[in-house]
This record gives structure tokens, C-alpha cells and sequence, in this order.
């Protein structure tokens, strides 16, 4: 299989898990959820940066820099969600 492809199927993955954390967060108000958000994001962007990197040579520095701050953004969020309290609710009226 080719690489470029690959990229493709998991950039779909992700994105698909990403509009499903933003739809979780508009009606669960957990902490976690938001970091959890933040880092699903944050991978689909790095994600999309590759793509870019790997098909344009003329940006394909600046994109792998975009990469590895989206990936270390990513990899922040999930801790941060992990140390977040999973439980607590914010009942709005």
C-alpha cells in the first residue's frame, strides 16, 4: 500500500473521532472531554501537515515544523486529560 494513501485513510479516522469528540463536548460538560478535543484536533492538524509536506517540496520544511509543534500540542492534551477530573459535571440551566 502506498504511503500517501495510508496518510489518507488515517487522516479520515482521525477527523471522524475529532467531529465526534466536538459533538460529545457540546453536550457532556467534562474537562477531559475538552483536552481530549484539543489533542484530536491538534493531531488532525499534524496530520494535514504531513500530507502538505509530503506533497508540496517547496513548503515541506515549514509543514514539518507545523508537525512537530501540532504532535507535541497532541501529546501535552492527552496527558492533561488524563490528570483532569473525568467525573465532574457542569449541570447548565
Amino acid at each position: 500500500m502506498d504511503s500517501k494513501l495510508g496518510l489518507i485513510i488515517q487522516l479520515n479516522g482521525v477527523f471522524l473521532i475529532t467531529i465526534l469528540s466536538l459533538f460529545l463536548r457540546r453536550s457532556l460538560k467534562l474537562t477531559a472531554l475538552k483536552y481530549w478535543t484539543t489533542a484530536w484536533l491538534c493531531l488532525s492538524f499534524a496530520l494535514i501537515c504531513l500530507r502538505l509536506g509530503f506533497e508540496y517540496d517547496i513548503f515541506g520544511s515549514l509543514m514539518f515544523t507545523y508537525l512537530i509543534i501540532f504532535s507535541a500540542n497532541t501529546c501535552s492534551a492527552f496527558s492533561s486529560s488524563s490528570g483532569a477530573r473525568v467525573w465532574r459535571m457542569t449541570v447548565s440551566s
